[in-house]
């Protein structure tokens, strides 16, 4: 079990509590063994983990009545951890102290109770996968593994990730031998079932190829490889992938294509544009949109400036912008990451609504 802990006032960073398989133990009885501490720095994004200790002395009785969201489940798990009621900002609640039982309680944000595994495929001639699992996993901690394209079976995760590349060195069509691999079939019966998808450049390739989402990529509109920092709008927050995100949010990532002039009949756009499903659009770095032929802005051409769709059922999502690859300042920009957590907070907020229905 993980627990995530997104500190108020001074701190102003995430803890993670990963307790190891010795806590389990004490986890079910009224006491907490040893676990991880791993401190996030909101500069450098990067976790330190520290070994910790807690006492077994429990802390003050709190009413049922009190516990708030996601920490109506979990006060047997953790007796240092118990939320008091609702506080100051939105979204913060009081939290008993780990480290003894009769200090103040301090502000922070409801428990996370679980992490999201990501699965990130990897086909012959993929380039992004070690830089989405970096993203992923060093970035946000949260667990990663590379799925082989040869892979039947997805079983155990929670978001699957197709990165940018050349898969089969982009012959015949980009994605048009990718779509053929064995782990897409599993990947289909992933997403039927409501697991979020997310394909990125070659990624977005291979799920219009595979029929995932519609539409067709073409060549960039004056047939050069592109590969530039883009700014994109976001279109609508209501997905998986942009909950993090505001309505009108622009974001700064870069493209590396050579066919990413998005293109789809008449009939396919007016239902894009009916069911919210356009997710991204290219725009000038003020937010204004692109003019007709404007290539500063929409640089590859795509019809109607479209960087990036969902589908119907708004699980399976593409784009072509790299957000990988705009994950940390030293790249030149972070604005990527919002697309990740909103993936990981989706998740995680469903499984937290899916328990608390239980309780």
């Amino acid at each position: 079990m993980v627990i995530m802990v997104l500190s108020g006032l001074s701190a102003a960073c995430s803890l993670v509590l990963a307790l190891g398989t010795t806590a389990i133990g004490a986890i079910l009885g009224s006491t907490v063994g040893a676990f991880t501490l791993r401190v996030l720095s909101p500069t450098t994004g990067r976790y330190t983990p520290t070994p910790v200790a807690v006492d077994s002395t429990p802390p003050p009785a709190v009413p049922d009545s009190t516990l708030v969201g996601a920490a109506k489940f979990i006060p047997k798990f953790i007796p240092k951890f118990i939320p008091e009621g609702a506080t100051g900002a939105a979204g913060t609640r009081k939290c008993w102290p780990l480290h003894s039982q009769g200090a103040e309680p301090q502000i922070c944000r409801c428990a996370r109770i679980l992490s999201v595994k990501f699965g990130v495929v990897q086909f012959p001639g993929s380039n992004c996968d070690d830089d989405a699992c970096y993203a992923i996993g060093t970035l946000l901690g949260e667990p990663v593994e590379l799925i082989w394209h040869q892979s039947a079976e997805l079983s155990g995760f929670d978001a699957i990730i197709l990165p940018g590349g050349f898969s089969y060195g982009d012959y015949l069509r980009t994605g048009a031998i990718a779509r053929f691999s064995p782990v897409m079939s599993a990947v289909s019966r992933f997403a039927g079932s409501g697991g979020l998808v997310l394909g990125v450049c070659n990624g977005f390739q291979i799920l219009l190829e595979a029929g995932l989402l519609p539409g067709a990529m073409l060549r960039n509109q004056r047939l050069r490889f592109l590969c530039r920092q883009v700014h994109i709008r976001v279109e609508h927050t209501d997905t998986p992938f942009t909950s993090a995100a505001r309505r009108g949010q622009i974001l700064k990532i870069p493209i590396a294509h050579m066919e990413g002039n998005y293109f789809c009949d008449s009939d396919t756009l007016a239902s894009l544009e009916r069911n919210h499903q356009i997710l991204f659009r290219y725009v000038r770095a003020d937010g204004r949109n692109a003019a007709p032929n404007d290539f500063e802005a929409n640089p590859n051409g795509s019809l109607a400036a479209i960087a990036g769709i969902c589908s119907h059922e708004r699980n399976v999502a593409g784009l072509m912008p790299h957000p990988e690859r705009a994950a940390e300042s030293a790249l030149g920009s972070s604005d990527g990451l919002v697309i990740l957590r909103s993936m990981v907070a989706a998740i995680t907020g469903s499984a937290e609504r899916a328990a608390i229905s239980k309780v």
